[in-house]
């Protein structure tokens, strides 16, 4: 049987497909020129919002893989090669996602304040948590890079589940939401996507202790 911490690998890869097929069909809008009001902005400048689509679709798929334990030890080379391009490209995810909530003129509909406060918060969290990761991996302390690159896959995997989120009730309300009551439920799911990252490093810290008092008894 696969381990949970396998399981849980498997669910962010199935969960990361939500942002790529969003990003893919963002990409295809701004290709085909098909936008609307609400999202007008990207037409006007599409290198952020084309950097950040591309960035985190690498950064969701390799991070989904980096996740996996049998990546390590099937593959350690593979590996690291793949963990240096996430977290290349987990940056990207980051800057470009501040960058987008500072200059784009985004709809009041679709960001208000709250919103706005938690998209800074939430990149900005995201970039320090990768160079926290990479300098604990560079101290070759390795519960910690994990620890930290959990917590950045997290925080950048907020649009998956803002997807699932957002689509039950849209269906049921059969309409968008939006105003505060969006703002808050965006946030929202960061913050739920934070907590199940911390409620795992947790339940990994409590075993390897566990493990450690088991061998010295």
């Amino acid at each position: 049987m696969a381990s949970s911490r396998t399981r849980v690998s498997h669910a962010l890869f199935a969960l990361s497909a939500v942002p790529l097929v969003a990003g893919a069909a963002r990409l295809a809008q701004l290709a085909t020129g098909h936008l609307d009001a609400s999202n007008a902005r990207f037409g006007l400048a599409p290198w952020p919002v084309t950097l950040h689509i591309l960035a985190a679709t690498l950064f969701s798929v390799l991070g989904a893989i980096q996740l996996d334990p049998r990546s390590r030890a099937w593959a350690p080379g593979w590996h690291r090669a793949t963990g240096a391009v996430a977290l290349v490209s987990g940056l990207v995810v980051a800057a470009s996602g501040v960058y987008m909530a500072l200059t784009y003129a985004i709809p009041d509909a679709l960001q208000g304040p709250v919103l706005r406060v938690t998209r800074l918060a939430v990149g900005g969290g995201m970039f320090i948590s990768l160079l926290i990761a990479l300098r604990s991996i560079l101290a070759r302390r390795f519960i910690a890079h994990g620890a930290w690159m959990l917590r950045a896959y997290a925080l950048g995997m907020g649009a998956g589940t803002q997807v699932l989120v957002f689509l039950p009730l849209e269906l049921f309300l059969a309409g968008p939401v939006q105003g505060l009551p969006r703002d808050i439920l965006m946030a929202a799911s960061w913050a739920l996507n934070l907590a199940v990252a911390e409620f795992l490093n947790l339940r990994k810290s409590v075993r390897k202790r566990a493990g450690w008092r088991s061998e010295a008894g």
